[in-house]
């Protein structure tokens, strides 16, 4: 088994940064309200940018898959794996008010 190696630079510095940005929070607050205008821009840009890069990564892999029969196993399998979450969160979605009904 793989162990995890949390001193490698991502992990640490998305810690660091997390960290920091709670404790300069709680020491400056005010200054989180002026930067707000600045980080929701940042989250919609980041949101903008993420169908793009979805389907161009989805439509290189399916480019450099080659075979056609490799093509249908793994388009099959990613539909039936779809269509399961589909009816799982359905079921949930049903089942769990029922269950949990405020009565």
């Amino acid at each position: 088994m793989k162990s995890i190696n949390f001193t490698s630079g991502l992990s640490t510095k998305i810690f660091l940064g997390f960290t920091l940005g709670m404790l300069f929070g709680l020491v400056m607050p005010e200054w989180g309200v002026a930067i707000k205008p600045l980080g929701d821009a940042f989250i919609r840009a980041i949101q903008m940018l993420i169908i793009p890069i979805v389907f161009f990564s989805v439509a290189a892999g399916i480019a450099n898959m080659g075979d056609v029969g490799r093509l249908k196993r793994v388009g099959g399998k990613t539909l039936l794996i779809y269509t399961l979450m589909t009816i799982m969160a359905g079921a949930w979605g049903w089942g769990l008010p029922m269950y949990c009904s405020p009565e």
